[in-house]
């Protein structure tokens, strides 16, 4: 005798099946009644999408293996099986930043991909994590689905010039075979891409080499690097590595606090230029570095494409309140490529409204 089943419903809600269990026969046990239930779990954003690719996922196949892992629900797929994780991103500072990156993507046809951080001095923990990108392939024209700020290798310029310039010549060598370059130590981040530094092997003029790496050139890093330095100058040049998880709980009881080192900067990082700048017409005092760089592109390792058209990086990076910091912020805009001239003010203008919004 073959054995027969008849759908009663698909993608049901939790509410709709609650209701089908208590109809007569459906709410006997499965062996009594012959009610089969099949599961599927679906990651729901109930903020339309905010901070979506850092919240992460994990992607099934239908054999139940694991396809891909993203963000935070990626990295901590097996724990969140079994209790809630509580994050340092603040709901309302991620509202305000994520509005305004989607205003300046608007106002600026020119701008392909962006991000906005916000970092919490004294700890390290990153209050806003912001990452949209230009695109008609998911059905909105703007939308976060990779991560700029850990996921974009650039060469930042002149905001990364004290980085640089504020190391000797040993130690800065000793900086960039660790590629530990501007950050102390290393930190542990899912996803977070390497500095990546000349061949000096290969380098057939390693000391006009050199002279490009004071300049914050000749140098790849993330826009997280860049924001980490000026987080560790503003903090008495005590690094706090930058974290998004600040503890796990279950039924409303804390089950583990997440721990985090600080660093000292390594010894021989002295007298930083910052020269940095007063923020004008801003609510609370502002320290704040601004500068551009053209984009290199990774395989060709050219700045021109083959029309010769130039792609552009620009970075707004800083801290306030300028004599108490308690925030440390980044900016990063890079451009579609294009045969016109590239300013990039209008990241300085995007920093001043972030700032101005928060306070």
């Amino acid at each position: 005798c073959q054995k027969r089943y008849l759908r009663l419903g698909r993608n049901l809600s939790e509410e709709q099946m609650s209701e089908l269990r208590k109809l007569p026969i459906l709410k006997e046990s499965m062996y009594t009644g012959g009610r089969i239930e099949e599961k599927r779990l679906k990651r729901v954003y109930p903020y339309d999408g905010l901070a979506r690719r850092t919240l992460g996922y994990v992607r099934y196949l239908d054999d139940d293996s694991i396809q891909r892992i993203v963000g935070l629900e990626g990295n901590f797929d097996e724990k969140l099986k079994e209790a809630d994780m509580h994050t340092t991103l603040d709901l309302g500072m991620q509202q305000i930043a994520d509005s305004l990156l989607r205003q300046t993507f608007e106002e600026h046809p020119e701008v392909e991909r962006a991000c906005i951080a916000l970092m919490e001095v004294r700890t390290g923990a990153l209050r806003t994590v912001v990452n949209l990108i230009r695109s008609d392939s998911y059905g909105h024209p703007v939308v976060e689905y990779f991560n700029n700020l850990i996921g974009v290798s650039y060469e930042p310029g002149k905001v990364a010039a004290p980085i640089t310039s504020g190391l000797d010549t040993t130690l800065l060598k000793m900086s960039l075979e660790n590629r530990t370059i501007g950050t102390g130590r290393k930190f542990d981040v899912l996803g977070l891409r390497e500095i990546v530094v000349p061949d000096f092997k290969n380098d057939p003029n390693p000391e006009k080499t050199m002279e490009h790496i004071h300049k914050g050139f000749s140098v790849m890093m993330t826009p997280l690097h860049v924001l980490n330095f000026y987080n560790t100058i503003a903090n008495g040049c005590v690094q706090r590595p930058p974290y998004l998880v600040e503890s796990f709980s279950r039924d409303g009881r804390l089950v583990e606090l997440v721990e985090h080192d600080s660093y000292d900067m390594d010894e021989g990082i002295e007298n930083f230029e910052l020269n940095m700048q007063v923020m004008e017409n801003t609510k609370v005092p502002v320290f704040y570095k601004y500068g551009t760089s053209r984009v290199l592109h990774p395989y060709t390792r050219k700045y021109r494409d083959e029309k010769g058209n130039e792609a552009y990086n620009a970075t707004c990076v800083g801290y306030f309140p300028a004599d108490k910091p308690q925030y440390s912020f980044i900016c990063y805009v890079q451009t579609v490529a294009g045969n016109r001239s590239f300013y990039g003010s209008f990241v300085r203008d995007l920093a001043k409204d972030l700032v101005n919004s928060l306070n």
